[in-house]
């Protein structure tokens, strides 16, 4: 049987506060920056205040999910930051209930 340790994860901090009180806190701004100027570089994702979005739009909260993966070789591979929408993750969590 033959693992993909790429996929496995390890070492996730719950919160961006957590990641950047690590030895390793370069990597995580970097992953965090990297992925939001691909969001705005696709025109996927832009950050809103409250009270600037017109009355036909609707925001959607979010928040960052980190990970840090593991290569084959056992060591870390890359550092990953990806925003998750809240909104469904309490959806999900109501139907579950």
């Amino acid at each position: 049987m033959s693992i993909d340790l790429d996929l496995l994860v390890a070492n996730v901090p719950r919160t961006i506060k957590d990641a950047l009180n690590q030895p390793n806190r370069t990597k995580w701004i970097e992953a965090i920056n990297n992925q939001l100027m691909s969001l705005e570089g696709h025109k996927t994702w832009s950050m809103v205040q409250e009270g600037q979005i017109s009355r036909d739009a609707r925001a959607i909260s979010s928040r960052i999910v980190l990970q840090e993966k593991i290569g084959e070789d056992g060591k870390r591979a890359r550092y990953k930051a990806r925003p998750m929408a809240t909104s469904i993750l309490t959806e999900r969590r109501n139907r579950l209930v």
